[in-house]
Parts: C-alpha cells; structure tokens; sequence
C-alpha cells in the first residue's frame, strides 16, 4: 500500500500484527514508525512495552522473545527492527516464519530501504504484513502535501509560499519539514504562511546553501562564493550536486538573455522558466552581468570539472573551488 493509504488505515482503526515499511524516503518510514508507537504503547508504558533493534546489531532470537512477551500493562506491545536488510538471511527468514502467525498481544514492525522481493523472507512478508512502501514524493505532489501538513498544524499556507519552499530547498521531505516547523515558530501570532515569510525564514536558516552559492556568483563575489562553497562541502554537500546544479544555473541564464533579445518581460521571462516571481527580476540582472561568451565558457569549466570528480584523483573540494576561481577571475588588462 502507498503511505497514504496506512495513515487512512490507521485513523481507521484498521491495525496490523506487522507492518512492513521500505523504500528511499526515510522521513515517511520514521514518520510511520512514530505513529504507530504513538497510537499503540501509552507514556507510562514505553519503558516496557516498546522494543527498537537495529538490523546489524541484533539477532532474530532476541527479536522473537521481544515481540512474543506477553505486554505489562494489559496494551499491545510494539516491536520495531530497523534496518531489517541488514539482518543475516537465516535470522531473516526466522523472523518472517513469526510473521506468518504472529503474537496477538504484539506489533511487529520492520523497516528497509531496498528489500529484495526475490528472496523468500521478502517475499514471506508481501503476502502476511501490511506492506507500505515510502517513495520519495515527486516535485508535483510535494507542494499538495505542505499545504495538507500545514492544515493538520491548524494554519495555512499560500500555495506559492509552499511552491517557493519546494523550488528553494528541493524534495527532500525532512528538509521541508524542518523548515516548515521553522515558519510555524516564526508566524506563531498568525493563520497564514506567506511567501515573504519563507523568503525571509529560508534565508536565515540556510545560509549555506545552493541558492546562496548561486546568488554569489551571479555577483561575480569570488571570495564569498568560495567561501559558500568551503563551507557546503565541509557540511556534507556533494561536490556533484554543486556543479550539476551551478551548471543548471548558467543554462538558465542563457535562456534569460535568449528571452530577452525576444523582448520578452520580466514576467514572461519567470512564467515561460518557471522562476518563482520573488527572485525573477534578481536572476535576470544576473544574467546581463555575463556575456554570453562567459556563460559558455563558464559551462565549459563545469562539464570539465564534473568529468574530474567522476574520473580522476583530484581532492573534490579543489576541484569545485577552482571551477569557481576560473569561473569569476578577473582578466588582465593587456599591457
């Protein structure tokens, strides 16, 4: 079932001995995990009747004795194994034979991030667990399910602002979330979340990142762009996702000048790229302090420097670093 599926289930009153979750959004597998742990083991109880393992640091017999004792205060007992792919087969298909005929007074639930559905314990748990699989939502649903995360928090938000979220920050859900608990605090006195309050909210608790980047080249700002840079790699960001996405930004303002020449508005120009109307007229003064020679050559150094970091020894952060040095180095006079 779709995860939207095991929440209706779930205020439904529709429960499962065992619940299977998998897939590559980890933030709807610890959401689901936390709800079911929230609905089924009561505060005074947690200390008893709630277990949590992780797959390579515990065996299935250990799992067994946990999710077959019999809970303290007369509830249900929650039983949750992380990780469930790393277990050792054996251990795996020990634990799937369980879910075929599992405790009553208990709640198995089991995580992974790729289970493979051609081995026999995988298969075991499609056909006797409520099998919920958390894909990463695509772009064009991520701002429907703000707006919905918003509402269950009592307020709004305009459908641009959650569209600005999603175009600012990407669809990493656990990101957006963050975020948009951030702008829960930071609107607390009113109903509605604006545009203006993402902009503003956005831009302080992510000062590092791609967007600022960007806004420094686009001011031909050397040192703050290597220092942006500096600071994202030493924070975990990819030096692959840094070109790939500084070269998405000279196409675009490439297609801002072509626009242009057309005579194109402002805001033909943001409706005709999809530029957020808050930054548009921002990314086209960008656009006119490059000719159209350094857009391509600046292309040019970051196809060069995404074949290195795919290809060669080079230190990653050196290469996005001189990628940027090339990038917005003055040129000599000639004498």
């Amino acid at each position: 079932m779709k995860y939207d599926q095991f929440l209706k289930d779930l205020m439904d009153g529709k429960i499962a001995r065992v619940y299977f979750f998998h897939g590559e959004e980890n933030y709807l597998i610890d959401e689901g995990v936390q709800k079911i742990l929230t609905k089924f083991v009561k505060k005074g109880s947690a200390g008893f009747d709630r277990e949590i393992f992780y797959g390579d640091d515990v065996d299935a017999n250990r799992v067994i004795s946990a999710v077959t004792a019999v809970p303290m205060l007369g509830g249900r007992k929650v039983v949750v194994v992380k990780q469930f792919d790393r277990m050792p087969p054996t251990d795996q298909e020990y634990i799937a034979r369980y879910c075929m005929r599992p405790s009553p007074h208990s709640i198995l639930v089991l995580t992974a991030k790729k289970p493979d559905f051609r081995k026999k314990p995988f298969l075991i748990l499609r056909k006797v667990a409520a099998e919920v699989e958390c894909k990463p939502l695509y772009a064009s649903d991520m701002k429907e399910y703000l707006i919905n995360l918003v509402a269950t928090k009592g307020k709004s938000i305009h459908p641009q602002a959650a569209q600005l979220l999603v175009d600012r920050l990407g669809t990493s859900l656990g990101s957006l979330v963050n975020e948009v608990n951030k702008l829960l605090e930071f609107t607390r006195e009113r109903r509605e979340i604006t545009v203006e309050d993402v902009a503003h909210v956005v831009g302080i608790s992510r000062s590092f990142n791609i967007f600022e980047l960007r806004d420094a080249i686009g001011e031909r700002n050397l040192k703050k762009s290597l220092f942006i840079a500096r600071r994202m790699i030493e924070l975990g960001e990819k030096p692959v996702y840094i070109v790939s996405m500084l070269t998405g930004y000279f196409l675009e303002l490439w297609k801002i000048q072509l626009l242009k020449q057309q005579r194109k508005t402002n805001t033909q120009i943001g409706r005709e790229l999809h530029i957020h109307h808050f930054f548009v007229n921002k990314e086209i003064d960008q656009a006119m302090k490059f000719s159209r020679e350094e857009i391509f050559r600046n292309m040019k150094i970051l196809l060069e420097a995404d074949t290195h970091l795919k290809t060669s020894y080079q230190k990653p952060g050196l290469v996005v670093e001189l990628a940027i040095f090339q990038m917005l180095r003055k040129k000599r006079k000639a004498a």
